[in-house]
This record gives C-alpha cells, structure tokens and sequence, in this order.
C-alpha cells in the first residue's frame, strides 16, 4: 500500500486516506520513544490488565478490556490532557511492529476525516497466509486485529484495540486474547 495521502474513499461526512503507519515505524520520533517510553507504557498496560483479572470492577480508569468467546478487547480512554496524539500514535506503530514480526501483514491502514472534525487512524492486521500449518489447518494466530485511535486535534478520545479469532473448520483455534497481551506488554 503507498504511503501517499491520497484520496480513495469518499462517503457522506466522512473522507479517507491512506495512514502510513510504516512510516511512522521508521521514524525518528517513534524510534526515540520505543527506546525511552516504550518499556513503562507496556508496564503500566500489562499491570492494568492483570487488575481486571484480579478485580474486574476496580480496574484502573480509563484502561478496559473484555472478553468473549473468540474475541478480545482493550479500550484506553484518554481523559489527560498530557497524553498527546504522538504518544498514543506511536504505542499503536509499537503494537503493530511486534505484530509484523509475528506473522502478521498489514491488510489495511486508513486515516478517516468524521463530520464532527475528528479523526481515526486506523490499523487492520491480519495472519499471514505464508505462516506453516498447524496440522493441516492454517494457523490464525491471535486472529484479525483492528486498532484505533479517535481523536480531534489534540484531544486523544480513545484507543482501541479488537482481536477476533476465526471459527472456521480451514483455521486453527489461535491463541487467546491473554497471550496476546503477553506477547505485547508481559517485560
């Protein structure tokens, strides 16, 4: 996918272009914070889904996570004012590095413009189909993961993070929502 902000998308109130994460993975800026920030934003991630483990109704503000059957969720609501779009950007190019070298592929990314002025950055990996079997089944992995980010210019609303695994008989079972949160935040 190029990295141009061309146009491809066009619907009523809303308009897309292409969100060139790779970029950003190269970038020194992100380079910079994966050094410097990256280790106690994984920390204080890892320590808030291990909260709502523990005690679901007393996990820290702002953090959710949720699962069900073949899926998994977290939610990080920004409130603070001192979170910036960068950081929150660069903890989605963060996820979706360790994703790529995991055997995952980037199948879409897409910078949407909402009526209301806001704006997602949006993520959508998927397994690679280049990955060996598991058996004679295709291995899934953690399934298909949609990362997003909504804000409005130097607000961040939230960031989300959906993993769904497939319930098809050509697939594997993957691995659950909690490896994955390992695989991501676990030091």
């Amino acid at each position: 996918m190029s990295s141009d902000k061309t146009g491809f998308i066009s619907r009523t109130g809303t308009s897309s272009t292409v969100y060139p994460i790779k970029g950003i993975i190269i970038s020194p800026g992100f380079l910079d914070w994966r050094e410097k920030y990256a280790g106690h934003t994984k920390d204080e991630l890892y320590q808030a889904y291990i909260n709502s483990l523990a005690t679901p109704e007393n996990t820290r503000e702002g953090v959710l996570f949720e699962q069900k059957r073949g899926s998994g969720a977290m939610l990080v609501k920004h409130s603070e004012k001192n979170t910036s779009v960068e950081q929150v950007v660069f903890l989605q190019a963060f996820i979706t590095q360790i994703l790529i070298e995991n055997g995952y592929v980037i199948n879409l990314t897409e910078e949407k413009q909402h009526e209301n002025k806001d704006t997602s950055l949006i993520v959508y990996v998927k397994p690679s189909f280049r990955l060996p079997l598991v058996g004679e089944k295709t291995n899934q992995l953690f399934g298909n993961i949609h990362m997003e980010i909504r804000h409005n210019s130097f607000r961040v609303d939230y960031f989300k993070m959906i993993a769904h695994r497939y319930n098809d008989f050509r697939f594997d079972t993957g691995r659950t929502f909690a490896e994955l949160i390992d695989l991501l935040f676990k030091s």
